[in-house]
């Protein structure tokens, strides 16, 4: 597991759900608005297509077999010229190995979760990405 406080320096309070499936989106969003955080959730196109003015204190992107488009949308969300240090949204992987796959920078992940996912460790880990920004 990578730690970094990056979403703690915001005071927002929203979180990006990104997975292919609805029924993931849902469950995830669920998990993530009971620690008190407003969610958007979209596919991995929709989310590689958000305007950049959005900006979140969180993004959550699930990493279920076949998502080719988990490192843009990993690399659109943590890097750019749009982002400052305070800016930049935590990082959760949802994976089904502990592993990330290839492609994708490991400094960029700030969480990486095992599924099956259970509400208690993605609940522990917004919280303690998101400390700052739920105050």
């Amino acid at each position: 597991m990578v730690s970094s406080p990056r979403a703690a320096n915001t005071n927002r309070k929203s979180a990006l759900i990104v997975s292919e499936t609805q029924v993931n989106r849902i469950v995830v969003s669920r998990i993530v608005e009971s620690t008190g955080m407003k969610t958007l959730s979209m596919t991995p196109p929709q989310a590689l297509g958000q305007p950049q003015q959005q900006l979140f204190s969180l993004v959550v992107i699930d990493g279920e077999p076949g998502m080719a488009l988990a490192a843009e949308i990993i690399k659109q969300y943590s890097t750019g010229p749009h982002l400052t240090d305070a800016g930049k949204p935590a990082i959760i992987f949802l994976s089904t190995s502990m592993t990330l796959p290839e492609g994708i920078e490991t400094d960029a992940i700030d969480a990486v979760v095992a599924k099956p996912l259970t509400p208690d460790r993605l609940e522990a880990e917004v919280v303690r990405l998101t400390s700052g920004a739920l105050g």
